[in-house]
């Protein structure tokens, strides 16, 4: 067996975007600042999904250290992954990433969705072409799960429930999804079901375990800005189990601010729906069903090598991060 460190696949992703920043033709007619920008963008993510297809090759082929093909194609599916959170940012308005001003802070909205189109146009551009279709269709489903959330008008908690799993597995599981398929396409795997699979449930608790953290924060006074979801009004899955809790306690404040029926409340009197005894135990468990069907599925792929206790544990730091807050880089 190859040992192989998770810091070494990700220095080798890091140089393998720079390689792509210098042999685009794309960007050679961009502004040199917005490449500059986005290029150190670009590499300051956690890089779970290239790790995810990095680690899927690895445990359908333990003996061997990733190819310059695999490294490639996980720095592709980086750059798309990077795109749609510019895209994110620019929809909801966030000045603020991970304690970094964002391109929508620097340069403004214009500006940022043309960057985001722009690191788009270089991902597709640098993948090969066997894998391009898959690539544009990830990127295409991530963006139509932030339209389908943008558009959304609520009219029963069942109705909201089922759209937030439909956006949820678009936006946020997508490209994992893609990033696993490619990387069982790259070991000969023919069926790639049950690992696109992993990518889907990944994706569902990924975002709860972002939407529950800031949320709970705000109640337990760790954070004092207003979270997104309660300022934009987004129906992330712990809105709707406090919505589901407050119907059931017969208190309506909250579903008329979340549906703008009212415009005389106080979003703070909202905290208590989001107190550890509240929405949270529902939501955890949601997040930990989602995870034990991924870290099962990875088990039965890597068969207990030592990829796929490094993808483990990969998930458990992520979780740890968004959860937890924990020290791992940033999303």
């Amino acid at each position: 067996m190859i040992p192989i460190l998770e810091n070494d696949l990700r220095k080798a992703i890091d140089e393998e975007i720079d390689s792509i920043f210098s042999d685009s033709a794309v960007a050679e007619h961009a502004a040199e600042h917005w490449i500059h920008s986005l290029h150190a963008f670009a590499k300051a993510g956690k890089k779970v999904r290239p790790l995810s297809l990095l680690l899927t090759v690895g445990c359908h082929n333990p003996r061997q250290t990733p190819t310059r093909q695999a490294i490639h194609l996980a720095a592709c599916v980086e750059l798309a992954h990077r795109s749609t959170l510019i895209s994110d940012d620019v929809a909801d308005g966030h000045e603020v990433r991970n304690r970094r001003p964002t391109l929508v802070a620097i340069e403004g909205s214009k500006i940022a969705v043309f960057c985001a189109q722009l690191l788009q146009a270089i991902a597709i551009e640098a993948c090969a072409a066997e894998h391009r279709q898959r690539l544009n269709a990830a990127i295409y489903n991530t963006l139509l799960g932030q339209a389908k959330q943008e558009r959304f008008r609520f009219t029963t908690l069942e109705q909201a429930f089922n759209i937030n799993l439909e956006v949820v597995t678009l936006k946020s599981s997508s490209l994992g999804a893609v990033a696993l398929e490619v990387g069982a396409s790259l070991s000969g795997v023919p069926n790639a079901s049950r690992i696109r699979t992993i990518g889907i449930e990944l994706g569902k608790a990924y975002q709860t375990c972002n939407d529950l953290s800031e949320l709970a924060d705000w109640a337990q006074g760790t954070a004092h800005d207003l979270p997104s979801d309660i300022a934009n009004r987004t129906f992330s899955y712990p809105i709707l189990i406090a919505l589901q809790m407050a119907d059931l306690a017969g208190a309506s404040e909250l579903r008329d601010y979340m549906t703008c029926r009212r415009s005389d409340l106080d979003p703070s009197s909202f905290k208590g729906w989001f107190a550890e005894d509240a929405s949270c135990a529902p939501a955890m468990r949601y997040i930990n069903d989602s995870l034990s069907v991924a870290l099962d599925c990875i088990d039965h792929m890597g068969g207990k090598s030592e990829y796929s206790a490094l993808f483990c544990r990969l998930v458990s730091e992520t979780w740890k991060h968004l959860y937890l807050k924990g020290e791992v880089s940033d999303d």
